[in-house]
């Protein structure tokens, strides 16, 4: 299934989709939680999208890691597209 602007990547395009969350209070997080699932959340002011074909993370403290959503460990890491290193049936 391909995605768009939206805030769903496509997996085709060889770029990952990096969508990083600056500080939010519990409260602002916890109403913008919802717009998760539509891509709503782009539009806050905290949150940035960029697309990539590589990312690397450091921070004096450790900063956890999810990779589609789901928790993968912490910083340090560094990830790599591998473009057509997975088919998709859909």
């Amino acid at each position: 299934m391909e995605g768009g602007r939206d805030g769903h990547g496509r997996s085709s395009d060889g770029r990952l989709d990096v969508v990083v969350l600056g500080t939010l209070s519990r409260a602002a997080l916890l109403r913008w939680l919802p717009t998760l699932y539509w891509g709503g959340h782009l539009r806050h002011p905290r949150v940035t999208r960029e697309l990539a074909r590589a990312v690397a993370v450091t921070s004096a403290l450790p900063v956890p890691l999810q990779l589609d959503g789901e928790p993968w460990g912490a910083s340090p890491f560094e990830v790599t597209v591998c473009p057509g290193a997975l088919r998709l049936r859909g």
